[in-house]
Order: C-alpha cells, then sequence, then structure tokens
C-alpha cells in the first residue's frame, strides 16, 4: 500500500511522466509499474499511453493526494453539505456513519453535516 501512496505522490504535479524514470524513483521495475498503470488506468484512476511509455493521474484523483498537514485549515468552515440518492433497502456510509433507508422507496437526502455522525436510519410511519 505504501508504494501506491508513493507512485500517487510522485505522480502529485499533474504532469506526464516517464515511467522509466517513475519505476526509477520508486524502486520498483518497469515491467511492474507498466502492469500497476494499466491495472490503474483500467479503474480510472491514471491516464496511461502505452506507446509513449507516459502516466499522469487523473485530475479527479488529485483528492488522494491532499493530507491534512498540507493545508491550512485553521479559520475555515469544516461543514460538508452534499446530497446523497440512497436506493430502498440500501445503506451507504458517509464519514465511517451508515445511513439506511429502511423504506421501499428510493430518498434522496441533503445533508449538512459539521460534526462525526454516527448512524441515521430512515423509516416510514405506517
Amino acid at each position: 500500500m505504501r508504494q501506491l501512496r508513493n507512485l500517487l505522490d510522485a505522480l502529485g504535479d499533474n504532469k506526464w511522466h516517464e515511467i522509466g524514470k517513475v519505476a526509477n524513483a520508486l524502486g520498483v521495475s518497469e515491467k511492474h509499474l507498466k502492469e500497476t498503470a494499466s491495472f490503474l488506468s483500467s479503474a480510472g484512476i491514471l491516464q496511461y499511453d502505452d506507446e509513449r511509455g507516459l502516466i499522469k493521474i487523473k485530475e479527479n484523483w488529485k483528492t488522494l493526494l491532499i493530507s491534512e498537514e498540507n493545508y491550512e485549515t485553521e479559520g475555515l468552515d469544516k461543514t460538508a453539505i452534499g446530497t446523497i440518492i440512497l436506493p430502498p433497502e440500501k445503506t451507504v456510509t458517509v464519514q465511517d456513519t451508515n445511513i439506511t433507508n429502511l423504506t421501499n422507496q428510493t430518498l434522496e437526502l441533503e445533508l449538512k453535516i459539521n460534526t462525526k455522525l454516527r448512524e441515521i436510519a430512515i423509516n416510514t410511519i405506517k
């Protein structure tokens, strides 16, 4: 898992990188990195140009690279706002909290979270 984190950190500048140079920097074989890049590309995490031997992280996955120590949080509003479409009798997890739809209807939930959630279950009154 540490090698994956190192790979993502190496690609964090959102530029194209040569497979050979990245493999050397990570201390892995080019073959291994090509296999990993191919897999991560098929999962939609990396862009992989096999012909040119280049890899790049996809923009929407750059948030994987942000850690709390890398940005200033003092004075920022830490409220999260979002909408979740929850199918009937299904559970989703948000901030390690299970949100369960106990109904037989699809629900649209609008959430505003500024503290740690524990658990939410939704049901209809009969």
